[in-house]
């Protein structure tokens, strides 16, 4: 220390024939002198001195000794020799996804937790999907000594994701008392049915604008007797008067309701009406008809159907049309809404009206609107399955005054099954 005198000496404890000392001194000045072994001549040789490193939170060099981190923390480490290796550990951590990063590009963190694994130079993540303790081992990668570092935690807790609702809107006006028919109503009645008993719909999921709704008053008239339908096998439901303004507040309810995991199907079956009355070359005319119909003018038109519903963001939708002219409703609808699959079916094109069997009972026995019934009450579950069953079945249409078809996507279930 004054140039004379001996702290300590050593020719060896290197790797090799490297000499190597480990000591502790005090502030000052301090000389070290060199020979070459039992004064060996050397060739050249180089030096390295290096004050000692913190050990932070050492022993901490397994998984048994790990230093505890907070899902939102920080801590400092070091790496004091050349196989130094640091674990850190988040215990008992919740469902999530969890940052682990550093300071420094130079440092591997592997992350284990039960059996995943990941790895990433300077930061990685990993998601848990349910309680458990996360591990974090640190080394230098290029085997450096490495004075002091910062290790970070950030915790990100799991996306919610909303469960799948089911809405169904059946819509069918009737036009008026003269128009109306019993097996609109006997139709949307064993319907409501078989979505209630087969597909679990929700009562109160549903919306049945159906000719006068509950007025007291008639609504349809069969073989001259006046009669006032039931809305009784509807309780627990939405019931409403047919009409145009009832319809736009049931859409932007289900706006407000509805979004990117729900699925909602709407389905009209009534009259419908077209001033070209089979003219190919003119469209864009036709109409649902609300109830109290009694010009174009008082009609729904494809354009306003497709305006109700342009705020819906349920992620999947399917639309019915069993009126006359109704493909001309379907093509006014816009089927590339980004993110939201939709597919439609109509009995029949802009120009054609829609045509039904009715047996003693008044009962619809047959056409696209009695293959639909049939459709839920076999329990279909996708659009494809909707279009080989009721849009290619052949067994409706064998007059060929219909002419069903189908426009967008045809591979998703129509109801989200719990």
């Amino acid at each position: 220390s004054s140039g004379n005198t001996v702290v300590t000496q050593s020719n060896s404890g290197g790797s090799g024939q490297n000499m190597k000392i480990n000591t502790s001194l005090t502030a000052g000045t301090y000389y070290l002198r060199i020979t070459g072994y039992n004064k060996a001549l050397v060739e050249s040789y180089s030096i390295t001195a290096r004050r000692p490193i913190t050990q932070y939170d050492e022993p901490n060099n397994s998984t048994g000794a790990a230093t505890a981190l907070d899902r939102n923390g920080s801590k400092t480490g070091s790496f004091h020799s050349t196989s130094d290796v640091d674990y850190f550990k988040i215990a008992n951590a919740a469902a999530g996804t969890y940052q682990i990063s550093t300071n420094s590009s130079a440092i591997t963190i592997e992350l284990t937790a039960g059996n995943r694994s990941v790895s990433g130079r300077g930061s990685a993540s990993i998601t848990l999907d349910s309680t458990s303790t996360v591990y974090a081992k640190l080394y230098n990668s290029n085997g450096d000594l490495m004075e002091q570092y910062t290790v970070s935690s950030k915790y990100s807790a799991p996306v919610q994701q909303n469960k799948a609702e089911n809405y169904v809107v059946l819509f069918a006006g009737g036009a008026g008392v003269e128009s109306n028919q019993a097996r609109y109503y006997v139709n949307f009645a064993y319907t409501y049915e078989f979505l209630v008993e087969n597909y679990g719909i929700p009562k109160d999921h549903i919306y049945v604008l159906y000719a006068d709704g509950t007025s007291r008053g008639g609504d349809f008239i069969q073989n001259g007797v006046l009669y006032n339908s039931s809305m009784d096998y509807a309780n627990g439901s939405h019931i409403y008067e047919a009409s145009q303004s009832n319809l736009q507040k049931v859409m932007n309810e289900l706006a407000r309701k509805t979004d990117s995991n729900d699925h909602l199907m709407v389905y009209v079956y009534d009259h419908g009406s077209d001033p070209y009355d089979g003219d190919r070359n003119n469209r864009g005319q036709e109409v649902i008809c609300p109830w109290n119909f009694n010009s174009m003018s008082a009609g729904i038109t494809g354009q306003e159907f497709n305006s109700m519903i342009s705020s819906i963001n349920a992620g999947y939708q399917t639309y019915l049309f069993a009126q006359c002219y109704a493909g001309g409703i379907l093509d006014a609808l816009n089927f590339s809404r980004s993110g939201i699959k939709m597919y439609g079916a109509a009995a029949d094109t802009h120009y054609s009206p829609s045509t039904s069997w009715v047996n003693s009972e008044g009962v619809g026995v047959g056409g696209f609107a009695y293959e639909v019934m049939r459709s839920f009450a076999n329990d279909i579950q996708n659009t494809g399955e909707f279009y080989n069953y009721v849009v290619t079945s052949n067994r409706s249409y064998q007059t060929g005054h219909d002419d069903p078809y189908q426009r967008g996507n045809t591979n998703f279930q129509i109801f989200a099954q719990s």
